[in-house]
């Protein structure tokens, strides 16, 4: 799956100079899709996309860590239904498409283990329930 931020270079376009405190993408599952014979993956890994959905490798932290988020399993105060979320760190991908290191052409998700018989059913922004989270904090200096 594809997620894009289409609109994260517009932050440059505000004067001075800033620090990416803190970016998480909250992607929640469709849980009425899950059944036991394919269960959603225990992590996703994150990938940098091409402009045509090409993966151009791990997307990593600093170090060279690849950036992974685990399946978590809550029940949120709105439904009190048995969800799953993925939380991911993107400080290290906003910051370096803000700073023009990298272009702003998506992130793919895939399980981390690609030959394993799991299913994950997630929705995009269309949707009105279960739309993936963006949260980006910013200073100015």
């Amino acid at each position: 799956m594809k997620v894009e931020i289409p609109h994260l270079l517009d932050i440059n376009e505000f004067s001075g100079t800033r620090v990416v405190n803190s970016a998480v993408m909250t992607q929640e599952t469709v849980s009425a899709a899950e059944n036991r014979y394919f269960p959603p993956p225990s992590s996703l890994t994150l990938y940098l996309a091409g402009r045509g959905n090409q993966n151009r490798g791990l997307l990593t932290i600093a170090d060279g860590t690849q950036i992974t988020a685990s399946n978590n399993r809550s029940q949120p105060a709105g439904t009190n239904l048995d969800q799953g979320t993925y939380d991911f760190s993107l400080t290290s991908y906003c910051t370096r498409v803000l700073n023009r290191q990298i272009d702003n052409n998506g992130i793919l998700l895939a399980p981390h283990i690609l030959n394993s018989p799991e299913q994950v059913v997630i929705v995009g922004s269309n949707h009105t329930v279960n739309t993936p989270r963006f949260s980006i904090y910013l200073t100015r200096v």
